[in-house]
């Protein structure tokens, strides 16, 4: 199937020859195709080894470097590592011959260069980590991204990824950040504050990025869920001194969601962001919706009672008209997104 999808390109007008051949190469049928197959025991792939030989025939060195990264990819997925090392370092000769191909011609670096660059790094560092070398991965995958960045604003971001010593494009650099960010979030190497940085600094570079969103959500989530437990294993002791009318009202987590603003705004952003990545695609659509249904119908539930823990603590009126606010706001939030979320 893929030399009759081919061949007869190169019976085609020559001019327009690699114009079509990168087009063919870059349609959803040929990356279908791809994901119906597998690998069989030694890496090999007849499909991937099939446009190796096209991409070489057709002298396109790009295309043959993105079919050496698909091999690295499904290899090391597979656990073949020592065949996703080869494949990897097959791929960066294929794109550095193309870079000296056009270094000659062109002053500047295509943008597809420049993605090609990041996907070289972005696979090497997840080949390294995959294989237990985490720290080697880190500093791989963020060797050459300024500590700086992490405090750009918006603006600021868009000067440097369009800057000359920038070899990479904007959403290359944010799947590089976010690769390691989910690492540190694992290995417990940053502050909270510090990954909400590296998280919002990628939704700044790719603010259309459904995975970021998602991740980003997920995060937020957990950060929700150990402040009330935290909260809640302290108040257990003035929380049972309340009167059984009391305990029959509320319980230690509402008691903690409704009394920590904190809490709400880590559930309100959780939300937002969970809803954000439903807007923009599909892929985890069984993981974020139901999650989100769940907070928001939880939150919203919250009664804005007055609860008394002690004598020293009676007024909690501050408090429930904050609450009544992040409620509407919730509200508010939840029907943007049902207009908005496709069907």
């Amino acid at each position: 199937r893929e030399v009759e999808y081919i061949s007869s390109l190169f019976f085609d007008d020559q001019s327009k020859f690699q114009q079509s051949f990168i087009n063919a190469v870059s349609s959803d049928q040929w990356s279908d195709r791809l994901d119906l197959s597998t690998p069989d025991i030694t890496g090999s792939n007849a499909i991937l080894n099939t446009r190796l030989a096209l991409s070489r025939m057709a002298n396109e060195p790009t295309v043959e470097g993105l079919m050496w990264l698909d091999i690295g990819k499904v290899a090391r997925k597979g656990g073949l590592y020592q065949v996703a090392e080869h494949s990897l370092t097959q791929a960066n000769v294929s794109f550095c011959k193309q870079l000296n191909e056009r270094a000659s011609t062109e002053n500047s670096i295509s943008s597809s260069a420049r993605e090609s660059i990041g996907n070289i790094k972005l696979q090497v560092a997840k080949l390294k980590h995959a294989i237990g070398e985490s720290m080697t991965a880190l500093k791989l995958i963020e060797d050459d991204i300024p500590a700086s960045i992490f405090t750009m604003d918006e603006k600021q971001l868009k000067s440097y990824v369009s800057s000359e010593t920038t070899a990479e494009s904007g959403e290359a650099i944010a799947r590089r950040i976010l690769q390691a960010t989910e690492w540190m979030v694992c290995d417990g190497l940053k502050s909270s504050s510090e990954i909400k940085d590296r998280y919002q600094t990628v939704l700044k570079l790719a603010p259309n990025w459904e995975k970021a969103h998602f991740n980003y959500a997920k995060f937020l989530d957990a950060l929700f869920e150990t402040r009330i437990k935290q909260m809640a294993d302290k108040a257990r002791e003035e929380y049972s001194s309340m009167s059984e009318e009391q305990k029959r009202k509320d319980n230690i987590r509402a008691f903690a969601i409704r009394t920590i603003e904190v809490c709400q705004e880590y559930l309100l952003g959780s939300v937002q962001h969970y809803g954000m990545a439903l807007q923009m695609g599909q892929k985890h659509v069984y993981q974020a919706l139901p999650r989100l249904l769940a907070m928001w119908l939880e939150f919203t539930s919250l009664e804005t009672e007055e609860v008394c823990v002690d004598d020293n603590i009676k007024d909690f009126s501050g408090q429930n008209a904050h609450l009544r606010k992040n409620q509407e706001l919730m509200n508010e939030v939840i029907k943007s997104f049902a207009s908005e979320i496709p069907e």
